[in-house]
């Protein structure tokens, strides 16, 4: 019953050049707690993960085991356990990389069967010798090799650097009585765990550096060797970047210590990474809430993507770095830092609802440019990065629900971004404004203390809303995560009727767009006499609605989303071209339109000649 993922040729054979070093094991297997812990193991025992590896740097090898201590806060027995084995996908397979299980047993030296499955060979299920009751824990023993892939991804070996997201065996949450399983996904995340404590011996050559989730606890050096132990707490995942040639600074900020690593070339980038995360930090901890841990790391590395986020630890990618553009790598790392709070602290399945964790970090990276610089600032960069590209994308594709899954993109980066991120954060722009900018923030803060160290969907943070707001969202939600299309609103039949020293207003807001169907509180600015502003909310229905307003002074005129809050299909026509696409449209025009203008000038400076030569002719006639 003994099965295990097909890993490249030749890789078996480098196995006896890697040398394994195990700790001794206790003689426990599965432990039984009494009536009174199993109501604590339900609600607040933590898995534990040991990490014993060691790393083979010119093989690319990383061999060891784990040591999972696992408590079963469900309601049911559990005969099996699941783990993710994200190296072993397909994906990573056709790269020249893998992960061989090489035995699994409890610590009493019992083995386990086991067997490798999914549709891309990234689940690892392990038969449990007998079934583990709820409030009870068991601890396995998962030996295993790690061929890392060499390939400039999240998991991959490039240029020196080793980048090791998602490295090692790690347990599927077990959610309506079953494991949740999601293949690996390289244009996006689809990744679901729960907060675990981790302890990690990580043996590598002396003259490498490593930067990883937790804190460092000691360093033995033995030889040409050294042995790191890192200890984290409270963590969703476990994440490293080894390289001999980092640089690291580092700064304090309250009682947390933030550590910038970078390539030798690019500390200018380095340091602005560094002071981006210490007040990206800052910020977030003021308007969320505090972030709970003692260390922060950003680090840059070899990659084709932007960054990516790890409890604790970000990989911002060298052409960030490398852009040399400041503005970039801010954003950047704002919104990697965001994910500290959305997605780490807050936890979500981000292959069944991403926008829980990418339009969250994408609308705070728009509020750290808003709060650090300023409202125009901020303004700008959500026109520049999230508006426009949003709407550009829908001159040339359909829209699509911002609640939508991974795999509803069927492999479409361009339309999973512009979705998931961008229209989510957009979405959250819209919140904001219905229920108000006090509200808001409420709201965020009351989200962390509500979930934080928990696992969310998209109807928590709903409830969340209407329970600050007190008053029914279905309307908002229902509409903006789970349809598509947008609205289109303008203003028709504007009268003004002077009556008794006052004044009634009264209009009419058109709902344009017919395949659209929301009825949505519509912001509307009211301009007086002494040209003061009046904002206000209307209802608007699928169609069209009408409204009277009394005031003391006359109005003059009216415009219907005026700050452009709401998306909106007329939005559309009003967006600039992308500059790419202009110097594209230059060049066409000069490539055909020159070749015209250098035959008009030749022919017309051939006529001046000609005329100016007969002229000297006639002049020497004359004399």
């Amino acid at each position: 019953m003994l099965k295990h993922g097909h890993l490249p040729s030749g890789f078996l054979k480098h196995l006896v050049l890697v040398s394994i070093i195990m700790f001794s094991l206790s003689p426990s297997s599965i432990l039984s707690v009494t009536c009174e812990a199993c109501f604590e193991a339900k609600t607040g025992f933590r898995d534990h993960y040991m990490l014993n590896v060691s790393l083979n740097n010119k093989l690319r090898v990383l061999s060891g085991y784990l040591i999972l201590k696992h408590f079963n806060r469900g309601e049911g027995n559990l005969n099996e356990l699941c783990f993710k084995i994200y190296p072993n996908s397909k994906y990573f397979r056709d790269r020249g990389g893998g992960l061989e299980i090489n035995e699994v047993k409890t610590l009493n030296g019992e083995k386990l069967g086991y067997y490798v499955t999914g549709g891309d060979g990234s689940d690892l299920k392990v038969i449990l010798g007998e079934p583990l009751s709820p409030g009870s824990a068991i601890e396995v023993n998962v030996s295993f090799t790690l061929l890392v892939p060499e390939t400039n991804e999240r998991l991959g070996y490039y240029d020196g650097y080793f980048s090791l997201g998602n490295w090692y065996p790690i347990l599927a949450v077990y959610e309506d009585g079953k494991w949740v399983v999601h293949p690996y996904i390289n244009f996006a995340e689809s990744f679901y765990s729960e907060i675990a404590d981790y302890d990690v011996y990580l043996k590598v050559n002396k003259e490498l550096l490593v930067a990883s989730t937790g804190e460092l606890e000691e360093v033995i050096y033995r030889g040409e060797t050294k042995t790191l132990h890192f200890r984290a707490e409270k963590v969703r995942d476990f994440a490293l970047v080894i390289g001999e040639n980092l640089r690291v600074e580092k700064a304090v900020i309250g009682n947390i210590t933030v550590y910038s690593y970078f390539f030798p070339e690019d500390k200018e980038m380095g340091l602005k990474a560094l002071e981006t995360s210490l007040k990206a930090l800052k910020l977030y901890s003021d308007i969320i809430g505090f972030y709970p841990y003692s260390e922060f790391k950003v680090v840059e590395v070899p990659g084709w993507y932007g960054g990516m986020e790890y409890p604790c630890i970000v990989f911002i990618t060298e052409k960030v770095y490398k852009s040399r553009d400041d503005e970039l790598l801010e954003l950047v790392v704002s919104h990697e830092t965001a994910h500290q709070w959305f997605y780490s602290l807050i936890g979500n399945d981000q292959f069944r609802e991403p926008w829980l964790d990418e339009g969250f970090a994408t609308y705070m990276e728009t509020i750290y440019f808003e709060e650090i610089y300023g409202e125009e600032r901020g303004g700008s960069i959500l026109e520049k990065y999230v508006k426009h590209p949003y709407y550009r994308y829908l001159q040339r594709k359909p829209d699509k629900p911002v609640g939508s899954s991974v795999m509803d993109f069927n492999g479409d980066q361009e339309t999973y971004v512009n979705i998931v991120y961008n229209k989510g954060a957009l979405i959250l722009r819209v919140l904001r404004g219905v229920i108000g900018e006090k509200v808001f923030l409420q709201v965020l803060r009351e989200y962390l203390d509500e979930y934080r160290f928990k696992t969310v969907h998209s109807e928590d943070f709903q409830r969340v809303c209407e329970k600050i707001f007190k008053a029914d969202l279905s309307w908002f939600f229902d509409f903006w995560l789970f349809n598509k299309g947008l609205p289109s609103y303008q203003v028709e039949d504007f009268r003004v009727v002077e009556k008794h020293g006052e004044y009634i207003l009264s209009f009419k807001v058109l709902q344009t767009n017919p395949g659209v169907k929301v009825k949505m509180k519509v912001p509307v600015s009211v301009y007086m006499d002494k040209r003061e502003r009046i904002e206000m909310y209307v209802w608007v229905n699928w169609s069209e609605s009408n409204y009277s307003f009394f005031f003391k002074e006359r109005p003059r005129s009216i415009v219907v989303d005026e700050e452009d809050l709401i998306p909106e299909i007329r939005d559309l026509n009003m967006v600039p071209p992308f500059r790419g696409e202009v110097v594209k449209e230059v060049y066409s025009f000069i490539r055909e339109v020159l070749p015209l203008i250098l035959t008009v000038t030749v022919a017309f400076s051939a006529v001046v000649l000609l005329l100016m030569k007969r002229k000297g002719l006639s002049a020497s006639k004359q004399q």
